[in-house]
């Protein structure tokens, strides 16, 4: 399990929780999502990189909403859209700038936890 906290500039706060969760004698897994705001949060048991019909939960001080989106899977995806960047010149949707933050991001979670 990993864990760390992220304090942005402006004042916002983000925290990270990464890990697996398997249950004794099985390989059966409990993935969860939680996003927590000032206005509400957002909740789904959606599997890592699960395909289909997934539902989540919107909670706001007015009740909650339940919706549902269908998604492919992340991999195909990724890989169609380099596929579409090499033979029609399409941009990636992930920046150089982007990779770079998010591994600068890596970099000082790791120094911080003495790795």
């Amino acid at each position: 399990m990993t864990a760390g906290l992220i304090r942005f500039k402006n004042g916002v706060r983000a925290s990270l929780n990464v890990g697996m969760i398997l249950g004794k004698n099985t390989n059966f897994r409990f993935d969860r999502l939680y996003i927590h705001g000032n206005k509400g949060c957002v909740r789904s048991d959606a599997e890592y990189n699960q395909e289909g019909n997934i539902s989540y939960r919107i909670f706001t001080l007015d009740g909650m909403t339940e919706k549902t989106i269908s998604v492919r899977n992340n991999y195909a995806l990724e890989i169609e859209q380099f596929g579409r960047c090499i033979l029609n010149g399409e941009k990636p949707h992930i920046t150089p700038a982007f990779s770079l933050k998010n591994a600068e991001l890596m970099d000082r979670i790791l120094e911080k936890a003495g790795y």
